[in-house]
């Protein structure tokens, strides 16, 4: 036998949770060619693992690299933590389908996660803006079509419910993204304009995607309790037929509402990070009513005395708490603002001199073109994290926002599992956290040549160290990769060699059904 690659001496953990064993690992070309005794084998290169852990590459369920994989390829956060394939779509927040005025609307609004550099981007078709990916990543991607951009496409930047004519038209264009590849829906629904629907608006479009047979993926509506809002999740699956990704769930109470659904056979699961901190745009704190019409009547309103007057009395509950725990991560192209990112809220308010959150607020989403973004700390307890992360519907994922200074599960989420959770807490095995990274999200989203070491499917490897993989990364300085992550292969590509990055991008755009 002869290989490209051949990693030998090797504890294989193969991603099935099965017990780790000794074998070498032999790769030829894009695939796996062997798994087992291989030393009268011939490779090109050959790699002594000495013991150290070689298991299949790392799935994200949730990302937001959507724009940041169009200017920085290299996806160095993602890669060099293990991570070989990521979603996009995710919260129902990405560029396809969009029409070009719509497409230039939609990057000004979601500067704050994504921000907005010129760039151009295929926003016709989701064939179209997936195809900028296959071949020029370094991480494989996966794409749900967005909500946001189905309720734009047909009821524009309206507050409210879709009639049945633009239920029709969403409608069809999900059904066409699907047929185009997508793996399902993503929604978020604590973001406009998509938040504005009804749970009946949610069924009917996830009847379209449960006869694709994909997957739902929802940032749910938190703001209305994490219980009441997971069991709609239950109602639409129960429904409709669709299988349920809930996104970024710390909330430990809604997790009888999952087993008691799971046990009616539901198909429901949960994502999160290891992190009990939160990270998105401050746009998000304002009122639906206050984004009707898109972002330049947002940006009208946000300046107008009466509009403020209603938006300082309708506040939310997180601008009555603790401004200390909510820090300021992005601020766009204002530069006059980078002296606050990094800094409290409250730092904010008392450096300008507000006396009022809602006004600070406004004005720094004025002052950076909407691009402003947060890191909220608390909201979950370390006890219901790790409750949600030992349970049985739990899979990994980073939520990873790459703008501005970052929360630190951009750069340390999977070390972070296999460092604190494995090898210091205890609290999962090596072979159980690995398969919440690898062969159960693949089945979530219907990968099968991937997720799983076995002969014949993509090489998608990570060697690492499980005595040092550990995350470095902080929220006082999260630009900081990981230790313990060897080497990252991605179909049969050496990525990550020796912990650096060797410039190769060979990521694909994973189908679905083909």
């Amino acid at each position: 036998m002869s290989f490209s690659l051949l990693v030998r001496n090797a504890r294989v953990v193969d991603g099935s949770g099965s017990p780790a064993f000794q074998a070498d690992v032999g790769v030829e070309g894009e695939r796996i060619g062997a798994i087992g005794n291989l030393t009268t084998a011939e490779a090109q290169r050959v790699v002594d693992a000495g013991g150290r852990v070689v298991c299949p590459g790392f799935i994200d369920v949730h990302s937001h690299s959507d724009l940041p994989l169009l200017t920085r390829p290299r996806s160095e956060p993602k890669i060099r933590q293990g991570i070989t394939t990521e979603l996009l779509g995710a919260d129902g927040l990405s560029y396809a389908p969009l029409s070009p005025a719509l497409l230039a609307e939609v990057k000004s609004y979601l500067a704050g996660l994504y921000g907005n550099p010129q760039v151009d981007i295929a926003s016709e078709s989701v064939a179209s803006f997936t195809r900028q990916f296959d071949g020029r990543a370094a991480t494989n991607t996966l794409y749900v079509v967005p909500h946001q951009a189905l309720r734009l496409m047909t009821c524009g930047w309206r507050n409210g419910p879709a009639t049945e004519s633009e239920l029709r038209q969403m409608r069809d264009l999900l059904e066409q993204g699907l047929a185009e590849g997508a793996h399902g829906l993503g929604t978020g629904l604590d973001y406009f304009p998509h938040g504005t629907c009804t749970t009946d608006e949610l069924v009917s479009l996830c009847e379209v995607v449960a006869r694709h047979a994909g997957v739902l993926v929802a940032h749910i509506r938190y703001a209305i309790g994490a219980v009441d809002a997971v069991r709609e999740m239950v109602e639409i699956s129960e429904r409709s037929g669709v299988r349920v990704l809930v996104s970024h769930m710390r909330n430990a109470e809604a997790l009888p509402i999952i087993d008691a659904a799971r046990g009616r056979g539901v198909d429901i699961q949960f994502d999160t990070y290891p992190y009990n901190a939160g990270c998105s745009m401050f746009l998000m704190y304002l009122p639906f009513w206050a984004h009707d019409g898109g972002p330049t009547r947002l940006m009208e309103r946000l300046q107008d005395r009466v509009a403020r007057e209603r938006l300082r009395a309708e506040r939310p509950a997180r601008f009555n708490g603790d401004l200390t725990t909510l820090m300021i991560s992005s601020v766009g192209e204002a530069a006059a603002l980078g002296e606050f990112i990094g800094r409290s809220l409250a730092d904010f308010m008392q450096a300008r001199g507000y006396a009022d959150p809602v006004d600070a607020v406004c004005d720094l989403l004025v002052e950076t073109d909407l691009a402003a973004g947060f890191i909220a700390h608390g909201g979950s307890t370390e006890d219901g994290l790790r409750q949600c992360i030992t349970h049985a519907a739990h899979l990994a994922s980073t939520d990873a926002v790459l703008v501005g200074r970052p929360h630190p599960r951009s750069y340390g989420t999977y070390p972070r599992y296999l460092g604190r959770y494995v090898r210091e807490a205890g609290i999962l095995s090596l072979e159980d956290c690995i398969r919440r990274m690898t062969s159960a999200p693949a089945a979530c989203f219907g990968l099968e040549d991937r997720g799983t070491l076995r002969a014949g499917l993509a090489a998608d490897l990570v060697l690492l160290n499980p005595d040092t993989v550990l995350d470095a990364a902080t929220f006082e300085e999260p630009e900081q990769f990981p230790t313990g992550i060897d080497m990252v292969v991605v179909n049969g590509r050496v990525v990550v060699d020796g912990g650096e990055h060797t410039g190769a991008l060979p990521g694909r755009a994973l189908v679905s059904g083909r």
